[in-house]
């Protein structure tokens, strides 16, 4: 492409990376920026990054403002010379819209049809791209249409701004445009236009909530789930959090003290402690477990390593930490990634039971309610109040079947019950 300038793009960090959202610009337009520079902040996949600048220039062009998405591989802004022209510039943006739509050809072509497969955007590169878009939603007064469908509006004399888009995220395509040349409407205008007596305030889904929301139908649709539900009494486990609390200055809650319960469990029951990636099962050496934590942006599932390894305050410390990171946004790519279970509990909400959503691509996740007391029957037929909580085991038929869930419930129960 045109010597001098540069694309700045959404990056592919990572192999299941579909989008990214930025969330601020280092430089404003009109900018110097020097070849490794911060230059903008990209949060992708449950994660935040910082995109540096791939080449020296002024920053001539920003397509995408914060809280604004676009997918992999899409144009959100130009490095070029100070001296290069404007001609030259949009020429460049030209070549970079039809480098993206040969893309999106080639590989919708290179599909075989019989095979329900997403189709992996390309990996940002001066030669493969995407349409520069100025972003925005209608609800903000923003338009989010690409450079392409605003020239063509140009010339059919069309206000792009009284134009309803009907694409993804309220994005306007070339047909809308066309439409509202010959007076048309499309549906979503058509929609829009009702006077409906009920007001209400729409808030636009984060690019986090869109992938776990994206990753939770597809783990719905696609995972055979199966459910198995234990009650566990929790008295010994209090009586030794007590104990450890006493002895030290990092206080140890009861999800620590059964994370730690649930990794030995695992090292029991290893087959439990796996991935199902295509047809391939892979067995974990290491108890790495997912903690389910809920924050302003989604549920994040930030990864406790080799928790077997831990003690019960160093799981606490952990957890601690991650948490913290999760709800301040600076979770890790090696914070997040892998896991070979997850374990959520929203018994601090007063939740008796629930069953949780598997989280591909794991094959069990373990769902605890809150601690209540109840009447128990012991083995002699006496009668006593116990404190009990209720575990729930959701599980891959794939590769968990009803015997080895019941192995890991009742391996887990002995793991709590003994401490």
């Amino acid at each position: 492409m045109s010597a001098g300038i540069y694309a700045v793009a959404i990056p592919k960090w990572g192999i299941e990376m579909e989008n990214g959202t930025v969330t601020c610009w280092h430089s404003a337009l009109g900018d110097t920026v020097t070849l490794g520079d911060e230059l903008v902040d990209i949060e992708s996949d449950k994660i935040m990054n910082t995109l540096e600048a791939t080449a020296s220039g002024v920053l001539r062009r920003v397509f995408l403002e914060p809280d604004d998405t676009l997918g992999v591989g899409e144009l959100i802004g130009i490095i070029a010379d100070a001296d290069a022209s404007e001609e030259a510039i949009e020429a460049f943006i030209v070549d970079f819209n039809a480098a993206l739509e040969k893309t999106n050809v080639d590989e919708q072509s290179a599909k075989p049809a019989p095979v329900a497969v997403e189709a992996v955007a390309p990996v940002t590169t001066p030669t493969v791209s995407a349409a520069a878009t100025v972003s925005a939603t209608a609800t903000s007064g923003k338009v989010r249409v690409s450079p392409p469908v605003r020239r063509r509006a140009e010339q059919l004399g069309v206000d792009i701004a009284t134009v309803v888009g009907s694409g993804a995220g309220g994005r306007i395509t070339s047909d809308d445009v066309e439409r509202a040349a010959k007076g048309e409407t499309s549906d979503t205008e058509s929609a829009a236009s009702v006077d409906l007596s009920d007001k209400f305030t729409a808030t636009k889904l984060s690019s986090t909530q869109q992938t776990i929301g994206r990753r939770l139908v597809e783990s719905k649709q696609s995972v055979p789930h199966f459910y198995l539900s234990v009650n566990i009494e929790l008295d010994k486990l209090l009586t030794k959090r007590a104990e450890i609390n006493t002895e030290q200055s990092q206080r140890v809650s009861i999800n620590d003290l059964i994370v730690w319960c649930t990794s030995r469990a695992l090292m029991a029951v290893p087959e439990i402690n796996a991935q199902l990636v295509d047809d391939e099962v892979r067995q974990f050496e290491h108890a790495d477990i997912s903690v389910a934590v809920a924050t302003d942006r989604g549920l994040l599932t930030p990864i406790i390593r080799a928790a077997e390894r831990l003690s019960p305050v160093e799981i606490s410390s952990d957890i601690a930490q991650l948490i913290d990171k999760a709800k301040n946004g600076g979770l890790e790519r090696r914070d997040i990634v892998g896991g070979s279970f997850t374990v959520s509990n929203l018994g601090m909400f007063g939740v008796d039971s629930f069953d949780a959503i598997i989280n591909p691509p794991q094959v069990a996740i373990l769902a605890l309610g809150k601690a209540q007391k109840q009447m128990v029957v012991r083995a002699n037929d006496e009668t006593a109040i116990a404190t009990v909580i209720s575990a729930n085991l959701s599980s891959d038929h794939r590769v968990v079947d009803g015997a080895l869930g019941g192995r890991f419930l009742s391996a887990l129960k002995r793991e709590v019950e003994s401490l």
